[in-house]
């Protein structure tokens, strides 16, 4: 009887432990959720938030371990089917930008949050011009670069509200702070 409390209680830990490292993962599909404009407002595409690179940044910072490479591709062809981009168009953005967050994650992570936010801002207008260049190479003709940089403006400047929000979930799930 005792060796099958061990059993069940190791079975509840392991449950436990998966469940808690795939909060990153769910928060940003939630977000990419967010992010995806309704298709019945004319014209909210062009200025919409893209609450999914909030998420992708924070957890590529905060939990790098838990954000691969292949998952940011799952994430990002996600967001492509769901907001009709151009395929594969943010999955090559977000393996990319996980790729460059991971090698200044460290750093980004101990920085104080006017610092991270800056790290933001660039990562941003980085996907951004990516994205815009892409989508114009693709349709074969530049596009409206006014919304780009409205887009780009409106989601740097929700960061630090969805970050308190990413990091009361980070403090709940992983009892930090």
């Amino acid at each position: 009887f005792a060796w099958s409390k061990r059993v069940l209680g190791n079975f509840f830990s392991f449950v436990e432990d998966t469940a808690r490292d795939q909060v990153p993962v769910i928060t940003i599909i939630v977000l990419v959720l967010i992010s995806v404009p309704p298709l019945y407002l004319p014209h909210y595409g062009g200025i919409a938030i893209n609450f999914s690179l909030i998420g992708l940044f924070y957890w590529s910072v905060y939990k790098p371990q838990l954000i691969h490479l292949f998952t940011a591709f799952l994430l990002g062809l996600f967001y492509d089917f769901l907001a009709g981009v151009p395929v594969g168009m943010f999955a090559l953005i977000f393996v990319v930008s996980r790729a460059l967050l991971g090698i200044y994650c460290a750093r980004l992570g101990a920085a104080n949050f006017l610092s991270l936010w800056l790290g933001f801002f660039l990562f941003v207008v980085g996907t951004s011009f990516t994205g815009w260049l892409a989508s114009s190479l693709w349709y074969g003709a530049f596009l409206d670069l006014v919304s780009v940089l409205f887009h780009t403006i409106l989601t740097v400047a929700s960061f630090p509200f969805a970050t308190v929000l990413l990091i009361w979930i980070s403090r709940k799930v992983y009892q930090v702070g």
